[in-house]
């Protein structure tokens, strides 16, 4: 990256005033950073400029980047799919996962984080038109996994939405 601190001013421009204009308070929207084929480097440049946030969307890539840069206070999300043998690797590192999209991959984050006594958040993708009006898929999800879970729940949407 040629200029990390114009073009992380430019984007953090952006999102202040996309909040402003949603009558929304800046400091209260997080900016996630991408950092899919960007080298270590280019975090850790990223991170001397206070972006604390960042996000990969393989497995592999997460895990390597989270290892390596563990002495940095970054916080690391996996935007990709996850498959459920990989789940030990995501707690492990404490990633947010934002792609959960059904229940035996919920069952098996709150499993890994429960044993490893650790708190996963997560973000269930949910299709809120469901087919045909009918009920949403996986409208049961939040009753699958206990009160006690050591899982956090956020939950997103996804609709076939203009705007």
């Amino acid at each position: 990256m040629k200029d990390p601190a114009g073009a992380l001013a430019a984007v953090r421009a952006r999102v202040d005033a996309a909040a402003r204009s949603a009558g929304r308070d800046p400091a209260e929207v997080a900016l996630l950073a991408v950092s899919k084929t960007w080298p270590v480097a280019d975090v850790v440049a990223l991170a001397e400029l206070g972006q604390r946030e960042f996000a990969e969307n393989k497995v592999q890539d997460l895990v390597a980047k989270a290892e390596e840069l563990a002495h940095l206070d970054l916080r690391w999300h996996l935007v990709g799919q996850l498959q459920r043998n990989k789940a030990t690797a995501v707690v492990g590192v404490g990633a947010v996962v934002q792609s959960v999209d059904r229940v035996s991959l919920v069952e098996r984050l709150a499993g890994v984080a429960e044993r490893a006594e650790l708190v996963t958040e997560v973000f269930v993708q949910v299709d809120l038109g469901g087919p045909e009006g009918g009920p949403p898929p996986g409208a049961g999800w939040h009753r699958s996994t206990p009160p006690s879970s050591p899982t956090r729940w956020l939950a997103t949407r996804r609709c076939g939405c203009a705007g």
